[in-house]
């Protein structure tokens, strides 16, 4: 049995939520996939989270918030979502009259935040996050082939 099966069930699932808390939070958050990579590989802590991540095909928590909130986007945008969640999303090219670099057909428009608050709004985090997105990988039409587009660039740009 893979030795990082608990915590895969029933840690998981709870951190994907927390994408949006505080930096303090979040600071306090980091430390348990910390402490349970190495419950699970019986290692001191001079070993660093990378290692320990790497030998167990992890991702960070900031990682795998960032994956999770694309894979929302993803859905809302390409997917079958209500209208009240697709509403909050809109592409630069419906904004922009002129063609501009930005105006691409699958960039979406990041408004400017009013106050420190608002920056951690999901539609903030999440249209620069798909932005950041290559094409090839957005425009794809199922979730299960996105997700595998996704993990594999992301595989690809992090050894570089």
């Amino acid at each position: 049995m893979y030795p990082g099966t608990y915590y895969n069930v029933y840690v998981l699932p709870h951190l994907k939520i927390w994408g949006n808390c505080t930096s303090v939070m979040e600071d306090k958050l980091v430390k348990l996939p910390k402490r349970a990579a190495r419950a699970i590989l019986d290692v001191d802590f001079t070993v660093p989270p990378e290692t320990m991540f790497t030998q167990l095909k992890w991702m960070t928590l900031t990682e795998r918030v960032v994956y999770h909130k694309s894979i929302q986007v993803h859905t809302t945008v390409c997917g079958d979502a209500p209208d009240y969640l697709k509403n909050d999303f809109v592409f630069t090219s419906e904004i922009h009259s002129r063609l501009l670099r930005s105006s691409s057909n699958f960039q979406l428009y990041t408004p400017r935040p009013n106050t420190e608050l608002c920056r951690n709004l999901l539609i903030f985090s999440c249209t620069s996050i798909w932005n950041y997105i290559p094409e090839y990988i957005k425009t794809t039409p199922s979730v299960k082939q996105f997700k595998s587009l996704y993990l594999r660039w992301f595989k690809q740009s992090s050894e570089n």
